[in-house]
């Protein structure tokens, strides 16, 4: 089954190169139970972990059944192991946290084998080594013998036709060693598993079909006991491998239950961490979702100012019969759906003891501005639309709509930088009210031909309108028309650039606090790095468990990286809840104090949740990446020893 030919190992100590194996040559039989004798430092462990894979001879060469193994990958090493190895160690190596059953299912884990036949073939083989009753004792919770005979059932878990034992019973009493020689006899006798079993003690060698003697790395003596007689190995799994039997490591869902016992095993540390993380995201959440409320409504509001699909053209300065040309060249063009003069008058609102300075803008059928509270707007001399934060401050809070039909004082003069205007003063009753926006600006109105009038008496002569207001069919064709009306030159007045600045300094300030609070997300992060070194410092005895029952460096790979991952869900999530909640009441508190004016401060959209979700999970994973390679890397044999 087992040939091996001039089989060498050294090993560097203190920079110097001492040999271990010293050409070893043997050859192991199907079926046999060997025994393998020596001192303390003679190379028996040695030997026993490169047939099982865990290091690899520098010279020499393994042959099994017929096949040299002397290029195998590390990946087919990993696959020996699981497939046709089972490990026995003197100091047992179960995996604390895990039960007994889940122990030995770790094994069948590994190999990716079906979920309900591994939990079947688990308990069979406790029932078989005499502790089925224990199944969900942790190893905490079992005796010496106890813990050897779970090491043994996690061996025999995928079936192995060779069984490398380790002093299986140095740790143990007399009593308890022959129950467990008792037990490896059975599986070498009626199963036909090879025994490879290195030992000291001489009694239990002698029970054995053969000895082989080691000293200072050579075999120096090879006796047969006892014939042995070969008998046909038995494969009891009793268990499915997978759907896809080329799978070759753990499958994801295995994976990642692993990594989650393994994170909940220390609660605390988890705890912390998820909050830590979890505290950077709330922080990007509630900065994103602030920002985008504001930003939203000031939006909505500058729309209102703006109107995009208004142009307002300055007419200022220029002569009748060129606005008049540029009116009709403009009512022919189908993007174009009304044109309006507009008269602009500086002035002073009076009701009471109370005042406003204000623009009053002249009003006509076309413009059709939409943005009335109530009312009417004016259609005749002597009627004046105001706007809300005025009828608040000559009527009480809240009782706006009673200022209407009531007089007020209007002085009003032509606004004009060329020419002297004087004020002209006139009593007009309130007819209509319009909203104001988030700024508190809102329009005043007065009929066009009463505008007209009045800049006329302000002036002592007829006056041009100061701007002409070109409304759009649709807001897509304000730039090619601006640039038309331009090329006839005319300028344009535009809130365009306005906007466009609230915007940029907007982002500007929601970029400043995403990076304040992404620092705080930073440092979670490397909270998260720190968390899974200490975690792989600490686990490595488990990693060198896994690797030992034919675990791939990927598979370790995966379950820190799933760990990672895991906290980085579960911070996401507890970060993102806590903050639609809160957003979520900051929004019910600005709608119960600003009622007509209310809007969603907070404002975050489900696209950008899920993005937060998973930029969370992915940057725990890059974090975890380092450590997780770390995790790969961990020496096998020295972990374990």
């Amino acid at each position: 089954m087992v040939q091996v030919k001039d089989l060498r190992k050294y090993y560097k100590v203190n920079e110097r190169s001492v040999q271990i194996l010293r050409g070893l040559n043997c050859t192991i039989q199907k079926g046999e139970f060997v025994s393998i004798l020596g001192p303390s430092g003679c190379g028996k462990s040695t030997f026993l972990n490169i047939l099982a894979g865990l290091t690899r001879a520098d010279n020499g060469e393994i042959i099994v059944n017929g096949k040299p193994t002397k290029n195998n990958t590390d990946v087919e090493w990993d696959n020996w192991r699981k497939k046709n190895i089972g490990i026995i160690f003197q100091s047992f190596h179960l995996i604390p946290h895990l039960s007994a059953l889940e122990n030995v299912e770790l094994a069948m884990s590994v190999a990716a084998y079906d979920k309900h036949g591994r939990r079947k073939r688990a308990m069979e083989l406790l029932e078989r080594v005499g502790l089925k009753e224990r199944s969900k004792n942790k190893p905490a919770q079992l005796s010496g013998g106890q813990k050897q005979r779970v090491a043994i059932a996690r061996a025999l878990a995928n079936s192995p036709e060779l069984i490398l034992a380790d002093e299986p019973t140095g740790a143990l009493d007399s009593a308890t060693s022959k129950e467990i020689m008792d037990l490896l006899h059975s599986l070498n006798d009626r199963e036909g598993v090879t025994v490879i079993m290195v030992t000291h003690d001489e009694q239990i060698a002698a029970q054995t079909h053969r000895n082989i003697r080691m000293l200072d790395g050579e075999i120096v003596e090879d006796i047969v006991l006892q014939d042995y007689q070969e008998c046909v190995h038995i494969d009891r799994q009793d268990k499915k491998e997978a759907p896809g039997k080329k799978q070759r490591g753990m499958k994801f869902s295995d994976s990642f239950l692993v990594a989650v016992r393994n994170i909940c095993v220390k609660k605390k540390r988890l705890i912390s961490t998820v909050l830590g993380i979890s505290v950077g995201i709330f922080s990007v959440m509630m900065m994103m979702g602030i920002t985008n409320g504001v930003a939203e409504k000031v939006g909505s509001e500058l729309d209102k100012v703006s109107a995009a699909s208004l142009i307002q053209v300055v007419a200022e300065g220029k002569t009748g019969e060129n606005l008049t040309k540029l009116e009709e060249a403009l009512k022919q063009k189908e993007e174009v759906t009304a044109i309006a003069d507009v008269y602009l008058l500086d002035g002073l609102l009076s009701y009471g003891e109370e005042f406003s300075e204000e623009i009053v803008r002249s009003y006509s059928d076309e413009q059709n501005e939409g943005n009335l509270l109530y009312g009417k707007y004016p259609s005749s001399d002597g009627e004046i639309v105001v706007n809300k934060k005025i009828a608040e401050r000559f009527a009480k809070k809240g009782q706006e709509e009673d200022l209407l039909g009531k007089t007020i004082m209007v002085y009003l003069a032509y606004s004009t930088d060329q020419e002297i205007a004087y004020a002209v003063e006139k009593e007009c009753t309130v007819v209509g009210i319009t909203s104001t926006n988030l700024f508190g600006m809102g329009y005043n109105y007065v009929s066009n031909s009463y505008a007209e009038k009045i800049a006329a008496e302000s002036v002592g002569r007829n006056v041009e309108e100061q701007r002409i207001n070109v409304y759009l069919a649709d807001k897509a064709y304000r730039d090619s028309l601006v640039e038309y009306i331009q090329n006839q030159n005319f300028s344009i007045s535009s809130s365009k650039e306005m906007i466009d600045t609230i915007n940029n300094w907007i982002e500007a300030i929601n970029n400043f606090l995403l990076l304040i609070t992404g620092i705080s997300l930073v440092v979670a992060v490397v909270m998260v790095i720190i968390v899974q070194y200490m975690s792989v410092a600490e686990r490595r005895r488990e990693i060198g468990i896994l690797r030992a029952i034919g675990a791939r460096k990927q598979d370790i790979r995966n379950i820190f990286l799933m760990e990672a991952g895991f906290v980085g869900a579960a911070a996401g999530i507890l970060g993102v809840a806590a903050s639609s909640i809160l957003g979520s009441g900051i929004n019910r508190v600005v709608y119960e104090l600003m009622q007509n004016g209310a809007f969603s401060l907070y404002l975050i959209r489900g696209s950008v949740l899920t993005g937060v979700l998973f930029v969370s999970m992915l940057l725990c994973i890059l974090a975890g990446y380092l450590p997780a390679r770390q995790a790969a890397s961990v020496d096998t044999i020295e972990v374990l020893k």
